[in-house]
């Protein structure tokens, strides 16, 4: 997943790596403004009860984002409904030891209707690991998990974390 770096010469790489600097500056300026706005409004603008992420799953959807924005793409608003959803299901299957898109009483498909979200496409990213950025790391590793944080489709989204185990709810409704 490394950008490819031009080797005609060595002033034309210190450019590159000048410009890919300047531009992870702004990618980090741009979250760090956002994360005040979401903080403050973290409905998405579509009437949801606000949405509580907490320090570890908002790391998660803070680094999407960044991949997201590095790489053109819109960054995804919070999403109450699927904030909700990751988080359940985070925890779920945090208690089980397990990754599954299936809980023992519910499947995808279900948990996603009776949270309102299939009105829209939507996705779901599960990983477990000591960090929100190795995780990340890992559905950028993963082709059918970096196509759902890539995915242009997706406007909104949410982040869950309970010991060890992320789940990122991703889902189409803009908020507008």
């Amino acid at each position: 997943m490394a950008d490819g770096v031009d080797e005609a010469g060595t002033v034309g790489r210190k450019v590159k790596r000048s410009r890919t600097f300047v531009c992870s500056l702004l990618v980090v300026a741009a979250l760090l403004h956002g994360c005040g706005a979401s903080r403050a409004r973290q409905d998405g603008g579509n009437g949801e009860p606000p949405a509580v992420m907490n320090a570890a799953a908002r790391e998660a959807f803070e680094l999407v984002n960044a991949r997201r924005l590095t790489r053109g793409l819109k960054p995804l608003k919070i999403s109450a409904r699927c904030v909700a959803a990751a988080q359940s299901h985070a925890e779920n299957q945090a208690g089980r030891r397990t990754l599954s898109h299936g809980s023992l009483t519910e499947s995808f498909t279900a948990r996603m209707k009776r949270r309102g979200l299939l009105r829209w496409p939507v996705a779901e990213n599960l990983g477990r690991g000591p960090t929100a950025s190795a995780v990340v790391d890992s559905w950028m590793g993963s082709p059918r998990h970096r196509a759902n944080v890539l995915n242009p489709a997706y406007a909104s989204a949410g982040a869950g974390f309970a010991d060890e185990t992320y789940a990122l709810c991703l889902s189409g409704d803009s908020g507008d």
